[in-house]
């Protein structure tokens, strides 16, 4: 009784995949030959995008190549720059001397008398 029982079951649980595949879809060849075309785009499309992000790494090897071929750029015209300046400036020290020579009318200690006087000034 339990062979027939176990020997049932094992033929039902077989009968559902059976059951499963005798269900087909009939369309048309040129339909069929479509979805195929389509199936190899979509297939060659994923490709190309599971591949991207080999070419995006070139992509960022370059940019970053870029970036430091301006930062190398700046850097020598900030140099130059400063170069430029340092040739426009002077920076030196000048000694100036100055002789003021003037009179001095009706000077309070003097009386009424004129009086000549110099006066000598330097400046930095």
């Amino acid at each position: 009784m339990k062979k027939i029982l176990i020997g049932a079951g094992v033929m039902v649980a077989m009968a559902d995949p059976v059951l499963a595949i005798s269900e087909t879809v009939t369309i048309p060849v040129e339909d069929y030959q479509a979805i195929l075309k389509r199936l190899d785009a979509l297939q060659q499309r994923v490709e190309f995008l599971e591949a991207k992000p080999a070419a995006a790494q070139t992509d960022e090897k370059r940019v970053l190549k870029v970036e430091q071929d301006v930062k190398t750029i700046y850097d020598g015209l900030d140099e130059i720059e400063t170069r430029q300046l340092q040739n426009k400036i002077n920076l030196g020290t000048e000694l100036r001397t100055r002789v003021d020579s003037y009179v001095v009318k009706n000077y309070p200690a003097d009386g009424d008398k004129e009086t000549d006087s110099n006066n000598w000034t330097s400046t930095m």
